[in-house]
């Protein structure tokens, strides 16, 4: 199969944030970020003149950190964090995602790679053709070295697929990807 596109699976929390002196301190609420101080980020809101794109984090709180941002992020106050890779304590499973566009071959594949860590991390990945019913498509099962890749295919039958998080091992850190 050759795959036409290729779609990083980012997880979305909303923050709120103050700035002050080229800092952006940044909260999640109650809901733990599970980031650590180094990791690349993008946030985006309404009422800034643009987004900041990959920059890295600061770790404050598990629900707060900072980015580095000019005096043109100071009205930076609501809005969303983007964060591209899967650590260790996430365990909440993904909303249904609809498969977009698919190769010649109609099906495509999500790809697991272990960016940092020496722990194995595992994730469920079922699919529908309703997005309601899911059935059980087959497990990822990430390496513990860093760079270890693991791949699922998925049969060109399902219309959406979900994917769960059953583990992600101590320290590590997970890129999920999609290819259609």
């Amino acid at each position: 199969m050759s795959a036409t596109k290729q779609k990083i699976i980012t997880r979305t929390l909303n923050v709120t944030a103050t700035w002050a002196t080229n800092v952006l301190s940044c909260s999640t609420g109650a809901t733990n970020h599970y980031l650590t101080t180094g990791d690349i980020v993008t946030l985006v809101t309404p009422n800034a003149p643009q987004e900041l794109i990959k920059v890295a984090v600061t770790v404050t709180s598990g629900t707060a950190f900072t980015v580095p941002a000019s005096d043109q992020f100071s009205t930076f106050t609501v809005g969303v964090v983007i964060i591209p890779t899967w650590r260790t304590g996430v365990a909440t499973p993904l909303a249904p995602i609809a498969i977009p566009t698919r190769d010649a071959n109609g099906s495509g594949i999500i790809q697991a790679t272990n960016i940092v860590g020496a722990a194995t991390s595992t994730f469920t990945v079922s699919g529908s053709v309703d997005g309601v019913g899911f059935i059980s498509i087959g497990s990822l099962i990430v390496p513990a070295s860093t760079g270890g890749t693991i791949s699922l295919v998925i049969p060109s039958y399902w219309v959406y697929y979900q994917i769960g998080v059953t583990s992600i091992g101590a320290a590590t850190a997970v890129q999920l990807t999609h290819s259609f």
